[in-house]
């Protein structure tokens, strides 16, 4: 007998960690550029040679990704039969299976070459041509990666942010990134050790966020993150209220919902919240913003609080 059969939600479970490993490896690297080019006048001296140093440390993190893509394939097979997941031939399985109980870890199971045809063959809902070019050429790469030195390869920190959205939109429906990555961060043990006032949760998401919408297409970042870069980009007051006294971000993640003269909402791809705004003229005579927050009579363009603006 089959012992340990690993669930649906237990493959989910893993491949998001994956995901989220590399995920922040490769937010990380961009971050540190973007980083010194806000405290510097001077742009890298080396931006070539920053990225040909770090190439091990994105390998690494596309193939966790790609690791985390594999299994997120495996809880939708899963959901259909664990024991989908199993070399078919009886040969191939553990020797004295058929004598007592065996864990299915023990099993051989497909190859990750084979899982996208297994998927579409049992989920009703097939893969599309994009996604599977994507996971090939990223399996390739992985192989090659882990098997190999191949010195022709080159990674970009892009390609993983990319591969990661992808990879959430088409095997977690319903459930968006942004939202996987800050119940990711509330879990992290670390976060223990940090004063709730702080909301150190929310000031990551800020940062990780901004650092995709500067690095990802403004077609991408719209089709995956529902974020439109041509809009006019706006402070969100409550991260703004929230941020941790040792945090200095200006980000804009804010945008009008809808996209109107007369639109009086603005939401926030990094906190998940829509809030309310007057379109009255900002007091401050540098702003030319009209964008003004109702709780903390806060204009969205600048950040000053208006004193003619009552609550």
């Amino acid at each position: 007998m089959i012992t340990d059969i690993p669930t649906p939600e237990d493959f989910e479970r893993s491949g998001k960690h994956f995901l989220h490993t590399g995920w922040e490896k490769a937010n990380e690297l961009l971050d540190s550029v973007d980083s010194f080019a806000n405290k510097s006048e001077e742009s890298p001296s080396d931006i070539t040679g920053y990225w040909a140093a770090v190439q091990s440390q994105l390998s690494m993190s596309l193939a966790l990704v790609q690791q985390g893509i594999e299994q997120l394939l495996k809880a939708r097979v899963a959901d259909v039969s664990p024991f989908l997941l199993i070399v078919a031939n009886p040969r191939d399985w553990p020797q004295g299976s058929q004598k007592g109980d065996i864990a299915f870890a023990d099993f051989r199971t497909i190859d990750a070459q084979d899982l996208i045809r297994v998927h579409d063959t049992v989920v009703p809902s097939k893969l599309s041509e994009r996604f599977k070019q994507r996971f090939d050429h990223m399996r390739r790469l992985r192989n090659s990666i882990f098997h190999t030195i191949d010195k022709r390869i080159t990674v970009a920190a892009s390609q993983i942010l990319e591969a990661t959205l992808e990879g959430c939109a088409t095997l977690l429906p319903g459930q968006s990134w942004p939202a996987i990555r800050r119940e990711h961060l509330a879990a992290e043990p670390v976060f223990a050790l940090v004063p709730d006032e702080d909301n150190a949760v929310t000031y990551l998401m800020n940062r990780e966020l901004e650092t995709v919408v500067k690095s990802l297409s403004p077609a991408f970042v719209k089709e995956y993150l529902a974020f439109d870069t041509k809009q006019r980009r706006y402070l969100c007051y409550p991260c703004t209220v929230e941020r941790p006294k040792w945090g200095d971000d200006d980000t804009r993640l804010a945008l009008l919902q809808p996209n109107t003269a007369k639109s009086s909402a603005l939401y926030c791809i990094a906190c998940d919240r829509a809030f309310e705004v007057r379109r009255v003229a900002c007091t401050n005579p540098d702003c030319k913003g009209n964008v003004i927050e109702t709780e903390g009579n806060t204009c969205c363009s600048c950040g000053e609080v208006q004193d003619h603006v009552s609550k």
